[in-house]
């Protein structure tokens, strides 16, 4: 019934993430007159559709993502068309091709907002260890969940992002470490390992920040909220500079990197600890939806602004046959990155269930 619960939940979140993004789209074509044919949940084939008005209402077969049509949105073919995407200005244009995203991150708003009325986490400059595997570097140093990590040869540890980046570094060189248990500051020496087995790291410790729970007035909670959000959109901008490096230098992507298959481990999780955890996912998942969207990559909303960019700047439109191959190449890798990222999301989750749950994972619910 757990898992049965989890399913729900999950597709209800990714429902109202796809829907609040495309929302955002909707309305800004109809607030510039622009014709819209069909607003979709999920990518075709067509599983039912229902038109209202000039707008054909649809849900699809796969369920990855959503799409709004617009008329003209290929090309200025049409441009004969005064209800026509490709008939409007530059700035128009670029208005409702980031509403998407602006959408995804006023929701992250919300439910941040929403949490810390009630009693939301608040993240300290202190980080714990909340799992030490068998026999890795960190067992054998003597170190234990609950400890907090200080220093590792000197330099602070403020972050789990940059403990992993200070440990990477040291793979293969003996780092002291300074930490703190019951109130008592020790010291230990850990040799990271260069080649870890998979699901561990290089010392075989799991690491968060450490948090406590704090509520505001409903008068500070939405300015807290925003602070969160802009706080976690700059890690977001961080981490998606180390993946990259990681992709370039490794070939491979990064064990912290996570797809859909994980999203849904993620929200199991979550629903098991309660409604606040599931409304700051829901937050958080937005955030990168928004993140992931403004990448100036073909096929994505920030590749279509940087084309309406560029006219913007050159008073030159980039014939519309040369800007459909490039957001077809780009649709292809982005595939192909939903593919690698799929494969490292099962790794990872197979690393990080036990046994038991790796057949309740396996059996129909």
């Amino acid at each position: 019934m757990t898992y049965l619960v989890s399913l729900v939940v999950f597709i209800l979140a990714l429902g109202l993430l796809v829907i609040i993004h495309e929302l955002g789209h909707f309305l800004t074509a109809k607030l510039f007159n622009v014709r819209v044919e069909e607003f979709g949940f999920g990518l075709p084939p067509r599983l039912f559709g229902k038109k209202k008005g000039e707008t054909i209402y649809s849900i699809n077969a796969i369920p990855a993502g959503g799409f709004v049509k617009l008329t003209g949105e290929d090309g200025p073919e049409v441009d004969n068309d005064p209800r026509s995407f490709s008939s409007l200005v530059p700035w128009k244009r670029a208005i409702i091709i980031v509403a998407g995203v602006t959408m995804n991150f006023l929701l992250a708003v919300i439910a941040f907002s929403i949490i810390y009325s009630v009693g939301g986490p608040v993240v300290s400059d202190r980080v714990l260890i909340e799992k030490v595997a068998a026999d890795s570097p960190a067992a054998q140093a003597g170190l234990r969940e609950g400890d907090f990590l200080i220093k590792l040869d000197g330099l602070k540890v403020n972050d789990p992002r940059r403990l992993g980046r200070i440990i990477k570094e040291r793979a293969g060189q003996e780092t002291e470490v300074i930490y703190e248990r019951e109130g008592q500051e020790l010291t230990t020496r850990v040799t990271p390992r260069k080649d870890p087995p998979v699901g561990q790291g290089p010392t075989g410790i799991q690491t968060i920040s450490d948090v406590s729970i704090k509520s505001y007035p409903l008068w500070e909670a939405p300015i807290v909220g925003t602070t969160q959000a802009f706080r976690l959109t700059g890690e977001m901008v961080e981490g998606f500079g180390l993946m990259i490096a990681d992709l370039v230098v490794k070939r491979e992507a990064p064990e912290e990197v996570g797809g859909i298959i994980r999203i849904g481990y993620m929200t199991h999780k979550a629903t098991e600890a309660g409604w606040q955890t599931v409304l700051m996912l829901v937050g958080l998942l937005s955030l990168n939806l928004a993140f992931l969207n403004i990448l100036p990559l073909p096929a994505l909303d920030g590749g279509r602004f940087v084309f309406v960019l560029f006219e913007g700047i050159t008073r030159r439109r980039v014939p519309p046959r040369i800007e459909k191959i490039i957001h077809g190449s780009g649709m292809a890798f982005l595939l192909f990155l939903v593919l690698l990222i799929t494969y490292n999301d099962l790794i990872w989750v197979w690393a990080n269930t036990s046994l038991k749950d790796k057949f309740q994972l396996l059996l129909p619910k």
